[in-house]
């Protein structure tokens, strides 16, 4: 405090400094009017076995954590309060699937509640972490509470709150009658399975499921006659789940699928391992070493088949490659299969998924289902201790696994620069011609603002990169005119002789050039940027580097909506 009052006492910073307080004790007054945070509670859990140490829950109130969410500013116009239904055309042919609120599972929901209210569908996660790794092995499983109207035990008063209905203030200050449903349970798949199996369930709904419980007779407190009683109808021998008494509540509904694991995690612990065991260790990391290198992906120099710790960043890449890894060398069949789920991966993961596309993820499916039997006759599904050689510990695999992960998350990187924004600002007047950013369309272009090589002759660019009509096509470049204006891009004979005159004699050359377009699924969203290379052998890279891309030749095709008509691939 006499630190504070030293400081606030300068000369300096009572002439410089306008502040509203003068002393210590005057911020701290001040600081003790914010509001306060959500306070954390107790609660200790009796236990029917004695234990060295009383067993303590920690909690904040799940009721005061939603309303913090729903009136918190920052998200006054990231939320929806009322279901809603996107279709791509007046006509309302084509539906059009993004938030929860444009679910039919939110409009049924709304219809179950009375008139005027507003749905807050609460989203629970839990994720087993670590606390301590090396000395003890002690691990907690944290409860996470989230909202599904935002764009993107401990929960008794959310129970209340889901029947009765309490009036919480929204991010502009409204006053709403909310009602909180529970809409969805994360939980990682290692951490799902310690409380289920792996059988094939008919839909879950709370009826059948606590009609189930009620029917058996059995002391739950005797723990194996009640778990021999709850195998008959595969239950997890849990005697009162914490859903029983939640309004609207559906496990078949709120029990939904989590990417890490259910898609990237089940391609790296099967697919990957069908692939290894149709082409062989040796095959197939041979094949990955031979990828050419693409910056921004990972390489594989050793292949994939001696891999430990792998991250999800790791496992979206080798999914990138494995389909054009195994063409040629697998069988047919087992290639469509893995191309079909990879097909269905991809399209799930859309953060707008139309009816359309829905009926295409199906139909993903479904290929995979019509090939899978090349991938069981070939004996490539092997049992889980015949195949597997890795002696991790399944927990310590899936901690450093999942750490990886939220490093990529969490970890400060470099905000991506939007290069739509850039090329739409006049350039300075000291800015070299040509501009180093410019965008056409759909694409925004970014090159070095020097050149790899500085004026080197037409015809040695010619030789360089053996483009034998390099100068007639520059010809035709420069002296385009009319129609052919338009698209200048047509192949066959040129109109500009091989020995045309040219109004320069030298080019600038870039080896690589930064590109960045719109999001497929959602054209008001940048994507991040990606370098495509063309540079001829040297001593770094004796066969050159090159990349392949889709151009568009053709102006009247528009991408995406035109798919690949108009376009070559080079």
């Amino acid at each position: 405090m006499q630190l504070i009052d030293e400081f606030l006492s300068l000369q300096m910073v009572r002439s410089d400094m306008p502040l509203s307080f003068l002393t210590a004790k005057d911020l701290r007054a001040r600081a003790e009017l914010l509001p306060s945070g959500l306070r954390w509670q107790f609660q200790v859990i009796p236990t029917t076995h004695p234990t060295k140490k009383p067993v303590h829950l920690y909690y904040r109130d799940a009721l005061e954590c939603i309303e913090s969410l729903f009136n918190h500013p920052f998200l006054a116009d990231k939320m929806e309060f009322s279901p809603f239904r996107l279709f791509t055309t007046a006509e309302h042919l084509v539906r059009v699937y993004t938030e929860w609120m444009s679910s039919d599972s939110a409009w049924e929901m709304q219809s179950q509640i009375p008139e005027g209210g507003s749905l807050c569908g609460v989203i629970l996660s839990s994720d087993k972490t670590h606390i301590t790794n090396i000395s003890g092995g002690k691990a907690a499983h944290p409860l996470l509470i989230s909202l599904a109207n935002i764009k993107i035990i401990v929960v008794q008063p959310l129970k209340k709150a889901a029947e009765v209905g309490p009036m919480m203030s929204d991010p502009l200050g409204n006053l709403r009658y909310c009602f909180t449903p529970l809409v969805s349970y994360i939980a990682d798949t290692p951490e799902a399975g310690n409380f289920g199996d792996a059988h094939h369930h008919g839909p879950r709904t709370a009826t059948v499921t606590l009609a189930q419980l009620q029917s058996i007779q059995c002391n739950p407190l005797m723990v194996e006659e009640y778990f021999a009683a709850c195998e008959i109808f595969r239950l997890s021998g849990v005697s009162h789940p914490f859903w029983n008494d939640w309004p609207l509540a559906q496990p078949c509904q709120f029990l939904t699928s989590e990417g890490l694991h259910h898609w990237h995690g089940e391609f790296w612990d099967h697919d990957v391992k069908w692939c290894i065991h149709s082409l062989g260790a040796a095959e197939i990391n041979f094949r990955f070493s031979l990828l050419p290198t693409i910056t921004g992906l990972c390489q594989f120099p050793t292949g994939i088949t001696k891999l430990k710790q792998v991250c999800g960043r790791t496992k979206r890449d080798i999914q990138r490659y494995i389909v054009v890894v195994i063409a040629g060398a697998a069988d047919p069949d087992v290639v469509i299969a893995i191309r079909a789920l990879m097909e269905f991966r991809y399209r799930a993961q859309a953060p707008a998924i139309s009816s359309t596309g829905c009926d295409l993820i199906r139909a993903s499916l479904q290929e995979f289902h019509d090939h899978k039997d090349a991938i069981l006759e070939g004996g490539l599904r092997r049992d889980k201790l015949e195949g597997d050689n890795d002696s991790d510990d399944d927990d310590s695999q899936g901690y450093n696994e999942n750490g990886n992960v939220l490093d990529d998350i969490w970890t400060p990187q470099r905000k991506s620069v939007d290069y739509f924004i850039v090329a739409a600002k006049p350039p300075a007047p000291s800015a070299p011609s040509p501009r180093r950013t410019f965008s056409i369309g759909p694409t925004a272009f970014r090159v070095n603002y020097d050149p790899s090589l500085r004026r080197v002759p037409i015809d040695d660019v010619a030789r360089m990169f053996n483009l034998p009509d390099l100068r007639g096509a520059l010809g035709d470049y420069v002296n385009r005119e009319g129609n052919f204006a338009r698209n200048f891009h047509h192949f066959g004979q040129r109109r500009c002789a091989s020995d045309v005159h040219l109004l320069f004699s030298a080019l600038h050359i870039w080896y690589k050039v930064r590109l960045q377009q719109k999001v497929y699924h959602d054209p008001s969203t940048t994507a991040p940027t990606f370098t495509i290379h063309a540079q001829p052998p040297d001593r770094s890279w004796a066969h050159g580097r090159y990349d392949s891309a889709i151009m568009k030749i053709d102006e009247q095709c528009v991408w995406p909506s035109s798919g690949l008509l108009g376009m070559i691939h080079d």
